[in-house]
């Protein structure tokens, strides 16, 4: 799908997430949890790509990204350590240690899904690599689509 916008810093899911919407309504299957690559409530204005997502389909999801986008934490230094990532004062997320070699992965709620609950869950779908399975597949999926397409 052709982006609606141009790309704006903090502004994300208006680009990316009509066409995310679009793809999940267009499921067989409805899923009963969505791991987003992007922002939950760990962005400047409490609402990233994540909850947007979230609140649209009305879906419990999870943010994942690689980068923090706002606030600090401590850097987890062994694989499986946790660090909170503190924005204004108030615990928005986590920093994962998810396998060794790796810079920590950015876990955060994004809409009907407890910080402790986002953590729990990305943690028992890693299986080893850095992203949580279902964020691991839908990469893989992208990229092999993008070499197919040449855009690589």
């Amino acid at each position: 799908m052709k982006a609606g916008l141009p790309y704006i810093p903090g502004l994300l899911s208006f680009r990316e997430g009509p066409p995310a919407i679009m793809a999940v309504r267009a499921l067989a299957q409805k899923p009963t949890l969505l791991f987003v690559d992007g922002c939950g409530i760990n962005h400047p204005k409490r609402a990233g790509m994540a909850s947007y997502i979230g609140v649209i389909l009305d879906l419990p999801t999870i943010g994942v990204t690689k980068n923090i986008l706002c606030g600090s934490a401590l850097m987890p230094e062994k694989v499986g350590a946790t660090s909170p990532l503190v924005y204004r004062e108030e615990t928005v997320g986590f920093l994962l240690k998810s396998c060794k070699g790796c810079r920590p992965i950015v876990v955060a709620p994004g809409h009907k899904v407890s910080l402790e609950s986002s953590l729990n869950l990305a943690i028992c779908c890693l299986h080893g690599h850095k992203l949580p399975e279902p964020c691991r597949l839908a990469h893989e999926h992208v990229n092999r689509v993008k070499r197919d397409m040449k855009i690589l």
